[in-house]
């Protein structure tokens, strides 16, 4: 789970857009039998039948693999998940790279990276060629059973967090705290998730959590069009810490719906905010 450390008097921050559609997002590798979950981030369909995956210099064309829930032909914002293959995730150290051909030096063919346990893994350097991800950068291993979910935001390890409760098939789970006898604690750090669905249409659910505090915390969620012009407030008010949700139906404060397109959500809570981006198919 990843701290942000970002203060009040900054601006709206509008993230890059994702470099890829089709992304890495859940891997659960700490079992007998590793499972890859992949999303479609994008606005129309991928068939993803001939790409291929790439762990540590092994490879495997996904339309060799079983399908655990999902379509090859993965329709925007849906999830594809799977098992199988001649490759082996290990649960120490390990790349995984998604592939469009079997072309695995080339930048151009891969389209998203992670590693975990170290750095230097397998095809690094070709994702540091593709400017995806960093040099020396890697997730920290996690416990058996966990896997390491993606939260769309980026590509960097930071963008990438331990799910004690995989959710392989289904949208990622929101990152929870979990006490010494691993039950679920008050958290003590402030996260905003990624919206689910994602693509949506027409409603969404945004998850944030808010530290652990001894007062109640001024919380304000307010979702902006892709010109940084605020068009609803979802939340203004004093919450206490802890996990909670909020909906979005596309519409704006005046209760009109608003077109197709990208949006971004900002949580303040205190002196901290973040920003996600979201995308509304009508």
């Amino acid at each position: 789970m990843k701290k942000i450390v970002t203060y009040l008097f900054l601006v709206l921050a509008i993230p890059a857009v994702l470099s890829a559609q089709v992304k890495i997002n859940e891997v659960l590798y700490a079992t007998s039998g590793a499972q890859i979950e992949l999303k479609n981030f994008g606005a129309t369909s991928v068939d993803v039948s001939n790409w291929w995956l790439c762990a540590l210099f092994r490879y495997t064309q996904i339309s060799g693999m079983t399908v655990i829930s999902g379509s090859l032909n993965i329709p925007a914002g849906g999830i594809l998940a799977l098992s199988g293959g001649s490759i082996t995730l290990s649960s120490t150290a390990s790349d995984l790279g998604l592939y469009t051909s079997n072309d695995f030096a080339s930048s151009a063919a891969m389209e998203h990276f992670v590693q975990w346990g170290s750095a230097g893994q397998g095809r690094e350097s070709v994702a540091v060629s593709k400017e995806i991800w960093t040099a020396g950068d890697f997730m920290p291993t996690v416990a058996q059973g966990h896997s390491i979910e993606y939260d769309a935001d980026g590509d960097a390890s930071t963008d990438w967090f331990d799910q004690a409760n995989p959710t392989i098939g289904s949208e990622n789970g929101v990152v929870t705290s979990i006490d010494d006898e691993g039950n679920n604690a008050v958290p003590d750090e402030f996260v905003l998730a990624q919206n689910y669905p994602n693509p949506f249409n027409p409603t969404t659910t945004i998850l944030y959590t808010i530290a652990e505090s001894s007062a109640l915390t001024a919380v304000k969620v307010d979702v902006f069009n892709a010109l940084g012009q605020k068009v609803r407030t979802l939340v203004n008010a004093q919450q206490s810490p802890g996990l909670h949700s909020v909906q979005w139906d596309a519409q704006d404060d005046a209760g009109r719906l608003v077109a197709s397109g990208l949006y971004y959500y900002r949580l303040q809570a205190g002196v901290l905010t973040n920003t996600k981006r979201m995308v509304l198919l009508q």
